[in-house]
């Protein structure tokens, strides 16, 4: 049996260099990618849910999370008794954003209907890709963070790693020749 050492059983069994613990815990993880793809919140029963953990799991990470200062969590309250149906999680402290609208499909049918009516009328689909990428560019992110053993800042605007050649060249590949994007 292999021995653990001390500096193993401090960091935890499957930390890495580089890799914040506060956010690359599983769970952890998974509360924010559940944020990130729902900007205006979730119920603490909802978040429970999408991330299959217990009442008293996600508490412990939602409050690790909490004194990071990445989510802020707005207790209610029934005759002055706190309630944790009330619980209500936003994605970014101090930032509100304006309220979408519920996406349905178009035309007739399901997606497919809906995917030609919005090729003929040039509406976005139910379906938008921006919500699709956005899930996506945070997993591609944590994976190059992993690759590289560190922590990294990105800037979603202009969709590149801020001062940061080496992880920049990570975010796309050479392309063989005649093909470009």
């Amino acid at each position: 049996m292999d021995q653990v050492s001390n500096e193993d059983r401090r960091c935890g069994r499957f930390a890495y260099a580089g890799l914040d613990r506060v956010i690359h815990e599983r769970a952890r993880l998974s509360v924010l990618t559940s944020l990130v793809a729902h900007p205006k919140g979730l119920l603490f029963a909802d978040l429970k849910q999408l991330c299959a953990l217990t009442d008293g799991n996600l508490s412990r990470h939602l409050q690790v999370l909490q004194e990071a200062k990445l989510v802020e969590v707005l207790k209610g309250f029934n005759h002055n008794r706190p309630q944790t149906e009330n619980l209500y999680i936003e994605g970014t402290p101090g930032e509100t954003l304006p309220p979408k609208p519920v996406p349905t499909y178009k035309g007739q049918g399901d997606i497919y209907g809906d995917f030609i009516e919005c090729v003929k009328t040039r509406e976005k689909p139910f379906r938008d890709i921006e919500s699709a990428v956005n899930t996506a560019v945070l997993a591609h992110l944590g994976n190059i963070a992993y690759q590289l053993k560190r922590s990294l800042k990105w800037d979603s605007a202009r969709q590149e790693f801020v001062n940061d050649t080496e992880a920049n060249r990570l975010v796309d590949r050479a392309r063989r020749e005649p093909w470009q994007l």
